[in-house]
């Protein structure tokens, strides 16, 4: 019966990729709230990691710059971004030109072509209210000259990888290797105390990894409903779940379980 399913596969509909592993029967499942919670602690990671990538790649192609911010902090606590030195805004407002150089019109172009700090500092103090970054999009750096507000992205901080490292790229990076390598687990889930497990019983590959970390576009996509599938789907399993063939078990409760049959079995004397 075996060999005729296998020789089956790809020519006639199965059964197959239905079939819950006999192994997995009564795991405990992880609640919706403990999958949030692992969840949002795996976001805030990933922001830090972007935060710190920007950082790291801005210094790595313009040094004085974060030498400048770091010395201004130190001697200005407190002040916002319309406060900066007139020499730390030359340096960030040319390296903004050099990686993006239609952001600015021509005449803050030529302010910086002519190293008009004096010019730069008056239409930062007159027309620039902040600076805000975002290294999570591809789009193009802006300024929004009605707003007052300069927004780079990820043209300018990671400038020719922005392709590699802008967008949702690192967060597919981190769900898939993290939740592949740790065998189920990101730090969000290993916190929490959960674990993903395909259906099938068979181990976590990569594939199911990024099938399951692509899976979350779906989820979003749906306005969000896909991760609520978890409060009244019979296996807790959200879209990005049934995507990759896999449930979210809470070994938490599978060991106390486990210590609660052991304690059972053990003859008292």
């Amino acid at each position: 019966m075996m060999k005729e399913s296998t020789s089956n596969r790809r020519k006639q509909v199965t059964d197959e990729h239905h079939q819950i592993d006999p192994s997995l029967l009564g795991r405990p499942l992880a609640t919706p709230w403990r999958r949030g919670f692992a969840l949002v602690f795996d976001l805030f990671l990933l922001f830090f990691i972007y935060i710190f990538m920007s950082l790291f790649f801005v210094h790595l192609q313009s040094p004085q710059i974060m030498k400048g911010l770091m010395s201004q902090s130190g001697h200005n606590e407190g002040e916002n971004e319309k406060n900066l030195s007139a020499d730390v805004l030359y340096d960030i407002t040319s390296f903004v030109q050099e990686q993006n150089n239609e952001l600015f019109p021509k005449r803050i172009q030529k302010m910086i072509a002519d190293s008009n700090k004096v010019a730069l500092r008056a239409w930062a103090d007159t027309s620039l209210s902040g600076w805000t970054i975002n290294p999570f999009s591809n789009k193009s750096s802006t300024w929004e000259e009605d707003e007052k507000i300069v927004i780079v992205r990820g043209d300018v901080l990671y400038g020719k990888y922005s392709l590699i490292f802008g967008g949702i790229t690192i967060f597919l990076v981190y769900f898939t290797l993290l939740t592949w390598a740790l065998r189920g687990k990101t730090p969000g889930k290993w916190i929490f105390r959960l674990r993903v497990v395909p259906l099938d019983g068979k181990k976590l590959s990569l594939w199911n990894s990024f099938g399951r970390a692509a899976g979350y576009a779906a989820s979003v996509s749906m306005g969000g409903l896909g991760f609520f599938e978890t409060f009244w789907h019979p296996n807790r399993q959200a879209v990005h779940d049934r995507i990759s063939g896999t449930v979210v078990v809470d070994e938490r409760k599978r060991e106390k379980k486990k210590k609660e049959i052991s304690e059972k079995t053990v003859p008292h004397l």
